[in-house]
């Protein structure tokens, strides 16, 4: 069971364009360094918002930061991915219940693939946001060779700082949930796509985040 019992939430979220939407909502630049922290408070709970920049060893150590430096009661990472099951659409929002970090593999663990604590898949369900697989790697999935080859490993999203997140999260004894929103599906022209829908979407994301981590506290 996760502990509530902070009231504080730890937020990593890897480009500030991602994180706008919530800056934008009375959220106050609190440090500069070595992450730029802002505070703010959806209604009676406390977040603690990091910018921890892309790929993996960032949001690993990032998250590493807010929980050695703040009593959060779980981290969730919120931002951008690409689509790679034909079904979802770029806006779409989707929280994993499973992360495969498909860059990843040893001898003794193979392929790491995290599951999502219950409780958030169990939230997600109320909110009717759609669950499904992250794969994640220091890695762009931007050929149609290579979204077939995600797809077929079941792979429905992907992204770069998901698995880290979950791992250090995890490491720590904290728990941590993701919820991404897809800003592109093309193999060919993804960077222009992205640039061209995260300033809409992520405001779109940031809502349900919102309404994410109020649904977590709802019954305390």
């Amino acid at each position: 069971m996760i502990n509530l019992e902070n009231k504080k939430v730890g937020l990593v979220i890897a480009l500030k364009k991602e994180a706008q939407p919530f800056i934008e909502k009375n959220f106050t630049l609190f440090k500069q360094e070595p992450y730029r922290i802002f505070t703010g408070n959806i209604e009676d709970v406390e977040i603690v918002l990091a910018l921890s920049g892309l790929g993996k060893v960032r949001a690993s150590s990032c998250t590493q930061y807010l929980i050695d430096n703040y009593t959060v009661d779980f981290i969730i990472n919120v931002g951008s991915c690409g689509g790679i099951c034909p079904k979802y659409k770029p806006s779409d929002i989707i929280l994993p219940y499973l992360c495969i970090e498909y860059d990843f593999k040893s001898l003794r663990e193979g392929t790491p693939i995290i599951p999502v604590d219950k409780f958030f898949i169990n939230k997600a369900i109320e909110l009717n946001i759609p669950i499904g697989i992250l794969g994640s790697a220091d890695s762009n999935a931007d050929n149609d060779e290579k979204k077939l080859y995600l797809h077929n490993m079941g792979i429905q999203i992907a992204d770069w700082e998901g698995s880290a997140i979950l791992k250090t999260s995890r490491i720590n004894k904290k728990e941590a949930v993701i919820i991404k929103i897809i800003t592109d599906t093309s193999s060919k022209n993804f960077e222009q796509e992205f640039i061209n829908n995260i300033q809409v979407f992520s405001y779109k994301l940031a809502d349900k985040a919102i309404d994410f981590i109020k649904a977590c506290y709802n019954n305390l």
